[in-house]
């Protein structure tokens, strides 16, 4: 037996000998190291930050010494040793990349852009460190392996990991002399906990989780089956180079477009049918039909309903600007908030240039012309037009 088969077949055995090689001391120093018996530092208040024993606390808690037999118990990751699946995620992060990587969920305050340190080495070996995950790699993608019946068969996308149980009975030593009972056979409430962690992909590990599943560490390993499905989403979703871009900028990943459903399908180039069938057609529906009102009301709103001399040219403006309207209204809304503060820049340069340059026309309005359009500012008067005090939802154009 050695540290591969050890973790790829689970074998308690193996890391009973480990830890009384090791000693407590250096068992709580490497599970430190990994982020165990301290609170991550996730920004949400309340966090617990489990425990890792050591022989000074036992002294001073039990009055008692250190023994061999708790150095086992250790070993195995039971005992005294308490663990949130936070922190079994973040082992899971720092054995795949290395380093001392923490979780974190905010990325600004208001407009101030939080600090993030950069991660320093979590302090083993590349050797030691490529053993293991080569081991969590066995366990789940070789035959034999414990989690190798949940494996994520698309290699771009294959999982590393470990699996686990937590248990919540004293087993007697009557019971160990008939024969411990099956999980399976015990009521719900004494069965162990199932674990598991991972990473995935395992050749450029972006993702970490970590599944606990209470009384549920059955022989079939369920927790290994949300672990897949977990992994497996997070590799789907990943972004193509312009969407990250695009994140990278915003600092978010949800496709939010006035339309959209959904997510953006990983942000992958989706054919024009699967584009169109994200639109909400109720909502462009209903929006079409409100306008059409309108413009009924705008073409035949002549003396007893005739056929106004421009409707013509009106209809066509219309049609090219509701096309405009359903073309800018699928555009991310993260790209116009980007725009807003330039947009809302020029339309004051625009409302200044009218005030200052434009004709009086068509009733009371200022028209200035650019070209073969006609600018006004509607319902500004002169005060707050001088002032610069104009929505943007205050301009208008005609031909």
């Amino acid at each position: 037996m050695n540290l591969r088969l050890g973790i790829k077949n689970s074998c308690d055995c193996y890391f009973y000998q480990v830890a009384l090689k090791l000693g407590i001391d250096a068992l709580a120093a490497g599970a430190k190291r990994l982020g165990l018996g301290q609170p991550t530092g996730i920004e949400i208040p309340g966090e617990r930050g489990g425990f890792i024993p050591d022989r000074y606390w036992k002294q001073a808690t039990f009055r008692e010494a250190w023994q061999q037999g708790d150095s086992v118990v250790a070993g195995i990751g039971q005992g005294y040793i308490l663990a949130t699946p936070l922190q079994l995620c973040m082992l899971a992060a720092r054995i795949a990349s290395g380093m001392q990587v923490s979780p974190r969920i905010v990325r600004t305050l208001g407009t101030q852009m939080q600090p993030r340190p950069e991660a320093e080495p979590v302090g083993f070996s590349p050797a030691a460190l490529a053993a293991v995950r080569d081991a969590m790699n066995a366990t789940a993608n070789e035959p034999g392996g414990t989690a190798y019946a949940w494996r994520i068969t698309d290699k771009s996308m294959a999982m590393a990991g470990k699996t686990g149980t937590a248990q919540v009975r004293v087993i007697t030593k009557a019971e160990r002399a008939g024969g411990v009972r099956r999980n399976e056979g015990l009521p719900w409430a004494l069965r162990d906990h199932g674990l598991f962690i991972g990473y995935a992909p395992v050749d450029k590990p972006r993702y970490a989780c970590a599944v606990v599943i209470e009384h549920g560490g059955v022989g079939a390993h369920p927790q290994v089956a949300g672990g897949a499905r977990c992994s497996g989403l997070c590799a789907i979703a990943q972004y193509s180079r312009a969407s990250a871009r695009l994140s990278d900028h915003f600092g978010r990943r949800r496709t939010m477009s006035v339309f959209a459903r959904s997510f953006d399908g990983g942000g992958q180039s989706l054919p024009l049918s699967q584009k169109l069938s994200r639109i909400d057609w109720v909502l462009v529906a209903l929006i079409t039909l409100i306008a059409c009102a309108g413009f009924h009301d705008a073409v035949f709103g002549g003396r007893r309903g005739t056929f106004s001399p421009w409707a013509g040219k009106q209809m066509v403006r219309f049609v090219i600007a509701f096309a405009i309207f359903l073309a800018v209204a699928c555009v991310d809304l993260r790209i116009w908030m980007g725009l807003a503060y330039p947009a809302y820049g020029a339309s004051l340069v625009l409302l200044i240039a009218v005030e200052a340059a434009g004709r009086v026309g068509l009733g009371a309005q200022r028209w200035i012309e650019l070209g073969p359009v006609a600018i006004a500012a509607i319902g500004v008067d002169e005060d707050r037009a001088h002032s610069g005090a104009c929505p943007l939802s205050a301009w208008a154009s005609t031909g």
